[in-house]
């Protein structure tokens, strides 16, 4: 099974954070949940083969 991360930038072009590797359905419930929790923060997610799942922000470190 292939695992994903959900990673963000709180400010474009500053430090990229990810979450742990998990399912990409719960990668997906925790983006759509930080979406609404805190809109202004860029997020995305990415499989661990390192090839995003959704493209990532403009700027951000891959």
């Amino acid at each position: 099974m292939v695992s994903f991360r959900l990673c963000w930038q709180a400010i474009p072009g500053g430090r990229t954070e990810c979450q742990s590797p998990t399912s990409l359905e719960l990668a997906l419930f925790r983006q759509r949940e930080q979406s609404a929790t805190f809109p202004a923060i860029q997020r995305w997610i990415v499989a661990e083969d390192g090839i995003p799942a959704r493209a990532p922000p403009r700027g951000a470190d891959p």
